[in-house]
Parts: structure tokens; sequence; C-alpha cells
């Protein structure tokens, strides 16, 4: 569960408590007014901890069917990829891509896309190259212009997306 995401791992620490909490109530309900006088007994503890690993396949299932799964990373990669879809473009400038994120919380500045943008370039989804746009400087002709991050989406992605 390393990468799992922040939520799930708070939950998962509460498992154990949980389990234990189950196993004291199974062996309550076994010996009634005597549980104090016995041991919680091994197959009661087996017993806990099967309940223990069905909440827990249950709260996988859940938090996957929230998008909780997902490393913040991933999330905000999918949330970029959400966001570069919606203009329709093949290539995007990061300065217009953090336009359209300004709203996000976390997303307000480029250091804030990074992870998302970093994690999509692992994947394969997008590159990002620094270019010259329109060739040079008009106030220096020697220097150029100041170079723009282009996203380029990769093409694979948008003829699946178009397949669907």
């Amino acid at each position: 569960m390393g990468d799992a995401s922040p939520e799930f791992k708070a939950w998962l620490g509460k498992l154990h408590g949980t389990t234990m909490r189950i196993a004291l109530s199974l062996h309550c309900l076994e010996y009634i007014e005597e549980s104090g006088e016995h041991k919680i007994s091994g197959e009661t503890m087996k017993n806990a901890i099967e309940m223990g690993r069905y909440f827990k396949a249950h709260a996988e299932a859940a938090y996957n069917i929230m998008g909780l799964m997902d490393s913040p990373e991933v999330r905000d990669a999918r949330y970029l990829m959400k966001r570069i879809d919606s203009t329709g473009l093949t290539e995007i400038k990061l300065r217009d891509l953090q336009k359209l994120c300004k709203g996000r919380t976390g997303m307000e500045t480029r250091e804030g896309m990074l992870p998302g943008i970093k994690c999509l370039i692992e994947h394969g989804y997008i590159r990002v190259n620094k270019e010259r746009l329109g060739g040079q400087n008009p106030q220096n002709p020697q220097k150029g212009g100041r170079p723009s991050e282009i996203i380029y989406i990769n093409p694979e992605y948008i003829r699946q997306k178009e397949q669907k």
C-alpha cells in the first residue's frame, strides 16, 4: 500500500483497532457473562481477522469508486488531462494550462502543477518542450523571445480517445 492515497492509509491505520474490537465482540458473544474469565481464543481471533479482511476489501472497492485510491499525483494528472481534453487541442502552452487550472487548490502555481505533469510525462500521455515562439525577440533580435513550455499530447492517446 505504499502508493495508496492518504485517505485510504488513514483508514487502514484504524483497521487493526477495529479488528481487535471485533474479536472482543465475538468473544463476548461466545461467553456472554463469563467473557472476563476466558482469554480470546485463536479461533475467535482468526474469525475477527477474516472479518477485517472482508471490510478492507469493501473499503478498497469503495475508495476506488470514489477515486480516492489514487495518489495525489495521479489525481492531479487526471485533472490536468480533463482540462487539456476540454480544450480540444493537441498542444497547449503550460501557461495556458495553468490558467485553466487556477481554480483547483494546489495548482495555482506552476510548481503545484509539476507533480501531475511529471506523472503524465512518465506515463506517456504528454511531453513538454521549451520553444521560442515567433522566432525572435523584437527588442533584441540576437537573443530571441522567451521560450514557452509547450505541452504536446500523445497522438496515440488522442486516437484512443476518439475511438471511445
